[in-house]
């Protein structure tokens, strides 16, 4: 016991240094008025990560940076010695005697046991502890100097499946399929891996650098490429009109700095021909900054609140819509599923609330908080939650997602179709199409006799 309270000593006095303050490395201040696109390409140096939704576990749900300055103290808390005692029982016990102690350094123990700790508040898949090197990595690519092979991934029956590749890019012009499952990078299986882990060895090297992929196609065995990285240039938003149809569909594939510019411009040019329907596609988008989010959302509504803010201590704040949106009278249909999570999961909760539209697809992820980043004194860095996200009526979003007006869930071997995706330039794809929900919703915003003539799917969506 001598032995431990002396550690405990120990680890007291390193901690007792002055107080530090982070000072946040993005400023991000509210959308105040509506943004058109040449505003916003201002700011195109500051894009959040894919995946963020795209990246499970880092996608950011209505992430707002620039708070305020914080201090963080170094110092433990007070009356915490009897309580971290069987912490630090198990501390030296894994020093003394665990078989593996010689491969295991104290900051792996450390990082660890912050993981656990951010882990054990049961805000998973948001609230999450990054060593420096992943913030650095997140930094490139919130600044647009990440290089990549230019696919979107989801992960399914733990396996990275391609969700979209980018015109142009790599991925595209080397064959990648959207559907194919990614089963090697470089040699390492990505069975059961997270997709943050995924993105990033996809991401591990720079411009024009070498990367090893195994492929399995379904009626296929597996395939190999070998792909050139390059910089990844994806915008947030891409539009398309459906073919023989006075119907946009536009998807938000993130939340960034530009994405309400992007918007107002779609909205802009869906006026110009005449547009009688939109459909707002929010599958797998991962969410992003809570201003955007707010500024797009309002586009589509006349007034009101969008969402309520409620914070640790439980004052709640509605954020309000901002006069001016395009697309408020504009009939709308709302496309979302299990990996549509965060900031995108406030726009859906505010156009179910308000009753915009339907709302098609399968309940959302649940990750409606706030998240800040605290940066440690090591450079590593604490996301936190520190508020939560209300719809309109007062609903809670965390945990409990937000639900349907139509449920319909798409079959795991069938993608969902995207604006820029190469079966809208086939002419046999409309008149078959596998993608449900979105042919729902084109029933929903078009005539009966029109979508029977051009798209022929009634038959697969009458449950």
């Amino acid at each position: 016991m001598r032995r431990l309270t002396s550690s405990r000593r120990r680890f007291q006095a390193a901690q007792a240094n002055p107080r530090i303050e982070w000072k946040p490395r993005f400023k991000v201040t509210l959308v105040a008025q509506p943004v058109e696109l040449k505003e916003s390409s201002r700011w195109s140096w500051i894009r959040p990560v894919l995946a963020f939704g795209l990246i499970a576990g880092v996608f950011v749900a209505g992430m707002k940076v620039g708070r305020s300055q914080e201090a963080i103290s170094r110092t433990p808390p007070e009356n915490s010695a009897a309580a971290l005692e069987p912490f630090w029982e198990t501390w030296n016990l894994a020093e003394q005697h665990y078989v593996g102690r010689n491969d295991t350094g104290r900051q792996q123990l450390v990082q660890g046991a912050i993981k656990g700790l951010l882990d054990s508040l049961g805000d998973q898949g948001h609230t999450h502890f990054e060593t420096k090197e992943e913030f650095d990595r997140y930094v490139k690519v919130m600044n647009g100097e990440s290089h990549g092979i230019g696919v979107r991934l989801r992960v399914a029956q733990r396996q990275p499946r391609v969700l979209e590749t980018m015109p142009g890019s790599p991925a595209r012009t080397s064959g990648i399929q959207v559907g194919d499952v990614i089963s090697e990078i470089d040699g390492s299986d990505t069975s059961g891996l997270p997709l943050s882990q995924v993105l990033a060895l996809l991401r591990g090297g720079a411009a024009d650098s070498l990367v090893h992929l195994r492929v399995q196609r379904a009626g296929s065995q597996s395939l190999d490429y070998h792909i050139h990285r390059a910089k990844e240039t994806m915008p947030s938003v891409v539009w398309q009109m459906v073919p023989d149809q006075q119907v946009m569909h536009l998807a938000i594939r993130q939340f960034d700095k530009r994405t309400h510019g992007l918007v107002r411009t779609a909205l802009s040019d869906s006026r110009r021909m005449k547009v009688q329907g939109l459909i707002l596609d929010l599958r797998n988008c991962p969410g992003g900054l809570v201003d955007e989010v707010m500024a797009v959302t309002g586009e589509f509504l006349h007034d009101g609140i969008i969402a309520i803010e409620r914070d640790a201590d439980g004052k709640q704040t509605p954020h309000t819509v901002k006069p001016g949106g395009l697309g408020a009278d504009l009939p709308l249909c709302v496309l979302i599923n299990d990996e549509t999570s965060s900031a995108a999961e406030i726009m859906a909760g505010a156009l179910k609330d308000r009753g915009r539209g339907p709302v098609i697809g399968i309940r959302t992820a649940g990750l409606g908080t706030m998240l800040h980043p605290f940066r440690l004194c090591d450079g590593s860095v604490d996301f936190l939650a520190i508020a939560e996200w209300l719809t309109p009526n007062g609903n809670p979003i965390r945990r409990l997602g937000i639900t349907p007006t139509v449920e319909m869930q798409l079959p795991v071997e069938v993608n969902a179709l995207f604006p820029g995706a190469l079966a809208y330039h086939d002419a046999g794809t409309f008149p078959h199409l596998d993608d449900r929900q979105l042919a729902h919703a084109l029933k929903t915003l078009c005539p009966a006799r029109d979508l029977v003539a051009q798209v022929g799917v009634s038959s697969a969506i009458t449950d």
